[in-house]
C-alpha cells in the first residue's frame, strides 16, 4: 500500500510539534544582577537577559547579594559564590520555602544557603566547599538526595542547619554522601560536617544513617574515612585516618614514605626493617610499627609525636633520637630507647602501656613521670 505525500507530511509535522513538550533545546546561563533592585528571584529584570531561569538553565549568583526565593524550582544547575546569600525567605521580613526540584546546587566558600523556613531538597544534589555556610531553619530530605563535601587543606567548616527533617519518598537509605579529599593535606582527625539544631526525622539514628550511600574521592591512597551520625548531638561526623607508609629498608624520611610525608601526619612502618633517618619532619600524628614489620631504628632529628608510638610487630623497634610521644603502646615485641635516644628531651609524662618489653639503653639521664601499665 502506498502512503500519500500528504499523510507522510502530516506524520512528520505531528512529531515535530510534539518535540518541544518533552525536550529542552536551548538551556541558557542566567546570572543574577538584581537589575530591578528587588532582590527577588521571580523578578525577570534581576537576571541577565531579563529572564527568570527555567528548567535546565545554569544559574550564577556571584555578586554578594541576598537573593529571596520563595518558589518551587525546576531542575537547575546553581552556583552560589562571591559571599552571596541564597535564602528561602520571600523578602527581608517574611519566611518562605524553596523546593529544589532535582537541581544541583554548588555553594562556594563564604557564600550561604539561608532562610528561616524550609529548604525542601526534593531530589537535589548539594555541593558544599570548605568555608561555605548552611544555616537555614529546616533542612528537609525528600526523594533521593546527594550531599557532597569538598574538604579544604585542613578540614571542613561545619554546616549548621536548624532542624533535620524527612519528606515524602525519602528515608536514610535514600541519602548519599560524598567527601572529596583533593585539597586535604591534614592528618588523622574527626571532622563535624553538619551540626543540626535538632532532629525532626524520626527514623534517623546512628544505625539507620549507615544504610545511606558513602563515597570518598581523591584519597590518593593516603586517607581512609568513615561517616557517622551522633543521634544525641544531631551531628554528622567524618573520621579520617591518614596512612604514610615505609615499606622496608634504610633511608631518609624525606624519601622513605609513600606518599611523601609532611608534618603532623601518621607514619606507618612495614616490611623488612632498617634505619629510618628523620631529615624532614618536626612533628608526626603517630608512629605505628605494624604486625609483621622487621626491626627499625628511628634516627636523625628530634621528633614530636602527638599521639602514640605503637609497636604491633614482634620485632624490637629502637628510638635512637629525641622523640617526644603522647604515649608509648607496646602490644607486641619491644620498644627500645637506644644509646642516643631520649624521650621528651630527657623528661616525659607520656604514659607507657607495656604488653611486651620496654628497654632503656640510653646514655642520657631520663625521667619517666607518666603511668606505666600492662603485663
Amino acid at each position: 500500500m502506498r502512503t500519500s505525500h500528504f499523510l507522510r507530511l502530516a506524520i512528520g509535522t505531528a512529531c515535530f510539534l510534539a518535540l518541544p513538550a518533552s525536550v529542552t533545546l536551548h538551556a541558557a546561563t542566567r546570572t543574577w544582577d538584581n537589575g530591578a533592585g528587588t532582590g527577588v528571584w521571580g523578578t525577570a529584570a534581576n537576571w541577565s537577559g531579563d529572564t527568570v531561569p527555567v528548567g535546565g538553565d545554569t544559574v550564577i549568583i556571584n555578586n554578594g547579594d541576598t537573593v529571596y526565593t520563595n518558589v518551587s524550582l525546576p531542575a537547575l544547575n546553581v552556583t552560589v559564590s562571591g559571599n552571596s546569600i541564597w535564602t528561602s525567605n520571600a523578602n527581608a521580613t517574611t519566611n518562605g520555602v524553596i523546593r529544589l526540584g532535582g537541581s544541583t546546587v554548588t555553594v562556594e566558600s563564604g557564600s550561604s544557603l539561608s532562610g528561616g523556613s524550609f529548604w525542601d531538597l526534593d531530589r537535589a544534589t548539594l555541593i558544599f566547599h570548605d568555608g561555605s555556610i548552611a544555616n537555614m531553619g529546616n533542612w528537609e530530605f525528600k526523594g533521593n538526595n546527594t550531599t557532597k563535601f569538598i574538604l579544604g587543606a585542613s578540614g571542613f567548616t561545619t554546616l549548621t542547619p536548624g532542624i533535620i527533617r524527612i519528606g515524602s519518598g525519602a528515608g536514610p537509605a535514600n541519602q548519599s554522601y560524598v567527601v572529596d579529599f583533593a585539597n586535604y593535606t591534614g592528618g588523622s582527625t574527626t571532622l563535624t560536617l553538619m551540626d543540626f539544631a535538632s532532629n525532626g526525622y524520626a527514623t534517623l539514628n546512628a544505625t539507620s544513617f549507615l544504610t545511606g550511600g558513602f563515597s570518598y574521592l581523591n584519597t590518593g591512597g593516603v586517607y581512609s574515612a568513615s561517616m557517622s551520625y551522633d543521634a544525641s548531638l544531631y551531628k554528622i561526623n567524618l573520621s579520617i585516618t591518614a596512612d604514610y607508609t615505609w615499606s622496608g629498608g634504610s633511608g631518609n624520611f624525606s624519601t622513605g614514605f609513600t606518599p611523601t610525608a609532611s608534618n603532623g601526619v601518621d607514619l606507618a612502618f612495614t616490611g623488612a626493617g632498617g634505619t629510618a633517618t628523620n631529615d624532614s619532619l618536626t612533628t608526626a600524628g603517630s608512629i605505628t610499627f605494624r604486625s609483621g614489620a622487621g626491626a627499625y631504628t628511628i634516627a636523625g632529628n628530634a621528633l614530636t609525636v602527638t599521639n602514640a608510638v605503637t609497636n604491633n610487630s614482634s620485632s624490637t623497634q629502637t628510638l635512637n633520637t629525641n622523640v617526644s610521644p603522647g604515649s608509648i603502646v607496646i602490644n607486641s615485641g619491644a620498644i627500645e630507647i637506644g644509646a642516643a635516644g631520649r624521650l621528651g628531651g630527657g623528661s616525659t609524662s607520656a604514659t607507657i602501656t607495656n604488653n611486651g618489653t620496654f628497654i632503656y639503653s640510653g646514655t642520657n639521664a631520663q625521667t619517666l613521670s607518666g603511668a606505666i601499665t600492662g603485663t
